[in-house]
């Protein structure tokens, strides 16, 4: 990718596709600043951030999650469904399924439902289509149409 010498144009080659900036708007503007101490450490250093999921407990997964750091909901989800199912988290990572945990699904539909992310909407449907709640899954996805990011 090549950034124009104004920094305001990116052309992508190898899709043969402009990026125009119209309008500056800075980033952090979009979601709301973590609430926890776990997740200011992962805001300000995304590199550590991603070597510390690896290291920390469930429940720092979760106050991640809740603090909008997408990857951690993931990693969250599939340690929470081990705990669960009494599966080691091997198993849950090589495939073997497991619905999630009811904390998970709840924490995912609260966290959608306050419109920051499409991409966390789309993780909470998944996670009501496999707990067998599949009303909810629309509800869910309606709000992922409406998210700004």
């Amino acid at each position: 990718m090549d950034v124009s010498a104004d920094g305001k144009t990116i052309t992508d080659p190898m899709f043969k596709f402009n990026y125009v900036l119209k309008e500056e708007q800075p980033c952090l503007t979009n979601l709301p600043q973590p609430k926890t101490e776990v997740g200011k450490t992962c805001w300000n250093d995304l590199r550590a951030c991603k070597k510390m999921m690896y290291e920390i407990d469930t429940a720092q997964l979760n106050q991640l999650c809740e603090d909008h750091i997408d990857s951690a909901c993931s990693r969250w989800e599939a340690r929470a469904s081990a705990e669960k199912s009494g599966q080691s988290l091997f198993a849950t990572v090589t495939g073997i399924p497991a619905a999630p945990a009811q904390e998970y699904t709840d924490t995912m539909a609260a966290l959608c439902r306050s419109g920051v992310s499409a991409k966390l909407c789309t993780e909470a449907a998944k996670a009501q289509w496999c707990s067998g709640q599949y009303l909810a899954v629309r509800d869910l996805l309606q709000v992922a149409c409406a998210a700004p990011i």
